[in-house]
């Protein structure tokens, strides 16, 4: 993995994003002085929270439905102010939790004593019926149907929208999407310790949250149960140093079962050393218009009698959609061949149609409407291709450049030289005693002479001494009577 390599930049977000969105990254970017890529992936986390519980996204080649739940690995060191952007745009989701959690705070207390008459009334009917024995007759089999009946009337929790958790176990997470909320986000400004944690252990669990499959947990002392239609939005801020253990722990496990694949990871440019405060008065008017549209959205997750909704939108993109989107699938996959910009990373290629069409249902969501538009999946091309290029960066850098073929720069650089100064012939040994040092050497220089001679740069022969000459002129007429007078030895 590469992580050195630090340089990048994202003017490609400049403008083109729907208003609300772009004007709260700029507003957020300008004021905080934060690395903008961090601004951004702290906002479509922040939209793929609140987006993944209302709309699915239709894929134009399937028809199948595909969750609208985002990923994203933002790596930064400390002091780039990753807590600071994470409240920003988590500050609306936080505060719809917290209303809730208040408004249900009677209906809880009222479940709880509820509970506890019902758990009494069950202790007496089980005393009578271990008084009577437990076996049929006796008055046992009508006191076996009262005890199926109390049962059937176990008071039901309330359920409080919980969308964000931090510091939390896969197990814990899986428990809540099942017997809680559905949708649901792992976010972390500090991810290092979710690195560190158990997370390696549960990556095959993680994919199939994505993929929007059910999930399974079966379970020997306690009652299995199937989570189902569930969403999970992944938003992991961490230093590199974490990460990068993470990836390499188990052999690779987070690349090869494809949990890197499903992610938009980047690693921006440190701003540290460039924020400069250019005016005393900082002014937020766009991100709470931002927050705002959030809010909204939260509230229509919320179905009337305060369960989630029993069922998402679908979001379908238009004919023009559509064939950007073939158009776009099609190019991936070409570039996925035999010496494309993909054929180091395919499971990397697999996923970014897929992201496409997931960021184009969120960004539509914003603008509104049912139909996902053209510009929506040309946005989101843009957007996701930017991230690829992060990924390729860090996972899939080039290989390196042969050493035959530094040399040959190398060697091409003196004589180039050479043919400056007038030079046509030139003897091999010249080129041992006074061409670079490193190529003085002839198990080093003997490869480098064969291949310029492939490519037609220079030509080689022997004379009757088996001593080896050079023509720095191959092209040219060969000067057959006057050539040792012209050679450099």
């Amino acid at each position: 993995m590469n992580m050195n390599i630090n340089f990048n930049t994202f003017s490609i977000l400049g403008g083109d994003l729907p208003p609300a969105l772009r004007d709260a990254i700029n507003e957020v970017e300008s004021n905080t002085k934060a690395p903008r890529a961090l601004v951004v992936s702290a906002a479509l986390s922040a939209l793929s929270t609140v987006g993944q519980g209302l709309i699915n996204v239709q894929v134009p080649t399937t028809h199948s439905l595909r969750p609208c739940s985002l990923w994203l690995i933002t790596l930064a060191e400390s002091g780039e102010r990753k807590s600071t952007i994470d409240r920003l745009f988590a500050a609306a989701i936080i505060e719809f939790q917290q209303r809730h959690a208040t408004l249900l705070a009677k209906a809880w207390n009222d479940y709880r004593v509820e509970h506890k008459i019902w758990k009494a009334e069950e202790a007496a009917l089980l005393k009578q019926l271990t008084r009577l024995g437990i076996r049929h007759g006796n008055g046992g089999d009508d006191l076996r149907v009262q005890i199926k009946v109390h049962a059937a009337r176990e008071p039901i929790a309330p359920k409080a929208p919980k969308l964000l958790y931090e510091d939390c176990t896969i197990e814990a997470l899986q428990h809540q999407l099942f017997g809680a909320w559905p949708n649901a986000a792992l976010a972390s400004n500090e991810a290092a310790v979710i690195f560190k944690g158990h997370v390696s252990q549960h990556l095959p669990v993680l994919n199939k949250l994505w993929d929007g499959d059910d999930v399974d947990i079966d379970r020997m002392t306690r009652e299995s149960f199937t989570v189902k239609d569930a969403r999970l939005t992944l938003s992991l801020m961490s230093q590199p140093k974490p990460f990068q253990d993470f990836v390499q722990r188990n052999d690779g496990e987070a690349r090869s079962l494809g949990f890197l694949a499903r992610a938009l990871v980047c690693q921006p440019f440190s701003t540290q050393g460039m924020r400069f405060i250019d005016r005393p008065v900082t002014s937020w008017e766009h991100l709470p218009k931002f927050q705002r549209q959030l809010a909204g959205l939260l509230e229509q997750s919320v179905s009337t009698d305060g369960e989630p909704l029993p069922e998402r939108e679908t979001m379908v993109m238009s004919e023009e959609a559509s064939q950007c989107w073939i158009l776009y699938y099609n190019r991936v996959e070409q570039q996925s061949g035999l010496g494309g910009c993909y054929a180091n990373c395919k499971d990397h290629a697999a996923k970014l149609a897929d992201n496409v069409a997931r960021l184009a249902a969120l960004l539509q969501l914003l603008d509104g409407g049912e139909i996902i538009s053209l510009q929506n999946v040309e946005r989101s091309i843009v957007l996701v291709g930017w991230y690829s290029n992060e990924f390729i960066r860090l996972f899939c850098p080039p290989p390196p450049i042969p050493q035959v073929d530094l040399d040959l720069n190398m060697l091409n650089d003196y004589l180039s030289r050479l043919r400056g100064q007038g030079c046509r012939y030139v003897a091999k040994n010249y080129v041992r005693k006074y061409g670079p040092n490193a190529l003085r050497n002839k198990q080093r220089l003997d490869p480098v002479l064969d291949r310029m001679v492939q490519l037609g740069w220079i030509t080689l022969w022997l004379d009757e001494k088996k001593s080896k000459y050079m023509d720095l002129w191959p092209l040219l007429i060969f000067d057959q009577g006057g050539w040792e007078k012209r050679l450099v030895r």
